[in-house]
């Protein structure tokens, strides 16, 4: 729900939250106590980059997901010495099929940001559902087994936080959006 905190109505706020954080709360509070029975396990939580990074109008999701990060460093902290991890992934842009079949641009954005999504992480494209999935699996491995309550990010932060900043920045001052290379350009080893 691209709003800002002012625009979002209560029930809005509520539905996102709702959704995004108290549906997490509920699968870690089922999902525990089982755990506990079994000997350990690995939750893996699904976070966002905009629970990290603040991103413009996007109030409530940026919130909700924020909850996600923390509310999975509290479980790591609880219930570590009954044998279970807690971490949450904070993936950047993910090419879904719902992120495809958006028909309208978050207030605030212009076409040309979701065109440029891509350009604007390092490695000049946005993320696939397969990486997402190959995160969750290394993470829910015995191979992760010393890392938990940390959120795991899909991005490379420093350099695409940064970027962040300033198309935030540019957007606002009516100036261009930066670009990192060109589309076709990959990052070189």
């Amino acid at each position: 729900m691209p709003k800002t905190v002012v625009d979002t109505s209560e029930e809005e706020w509520d539905w996102v939250v709702d959704v995004c954080l108290k549906g997490v709360f509920f699968g870690c509070k089922y999902a525990i106590p089982q755990m506990i029975k079994q000997g350990g396990g690995v939750i893996i939580n699904t976070a966002s980059g905009a629970g990290i990074e603040g991103v413009p109008n996007l109030g409530a999701y940026q919130a909700a997901k924020g909850g996600v990060v923390i509310m999975s460093k509290g479980i790591a902290l609880d219930f570590a010495r009954h044998k279970i991890r807690c971490v949450s992934i904070c993936p950047g842009v993910i090419e879904t099929p719902t992120r495809r079949k958006l028909q309208h641009i978050p207030a605030g954005a212009s076409q040309v940001m979701w065109e440029r999504t891509g350009s604007m992480h390092p490695i000049g494209r946005n993320g696939k559902p397969e990486e997402v999935g190959a995160l969750a699996a290394f993470l829910a491995s015995d191979e992760a087994g010393f890392i938990t309550g940390s959120p795991c990010r899909l991005t490379v932060d420093s350099a695409r936080a940064l970027l962040l900043r300033r198309a935030a920045t540019a957007l606002h001052s009516g100036g261009n959006l930066p670009v990192v290379g060109d589309r076709n350009q990959r990052v070189r080893d």
